[in-house]
């Protein structure tokens, strides 16, 4: 009898701590991710650096655009 593959329910796992650490983007990518993975075009840890960085840059660019929008908003003001 073949043992069960271990992949989904971890890839399940990783879901779910992607959605309670509100990680969005990381979520997104996280299919694409794996399957690079599986094919060998990346290593571990460039699949880690991946889904952090596709984070880090959703946040940087909201914390941009709320800088700008703030600037507007100062900028308006007498």
């Amino acid at each position: 009898m073949k043992k069960a593959d271990p992949m989904p329910s971890t890839v399940d796992q990783v879901r779910r701590h992607l959605v309670g650490l509100k990680m969005p983007r990381a979520l997104e990518v996280l299919d694409h991710t794996m399957r690079q993975l599986e094919r060998g075009e990346i290593g571990t840890l460039e699949a880690i650096d991946t889904l952090l960085g596709e984070e880090l840059t959703l946040r940087e660019d909201g914390a941009s655009r709320r800088r700008s929008k703030w600037d507007a908003w100062s900028a308006s003001r007498p």
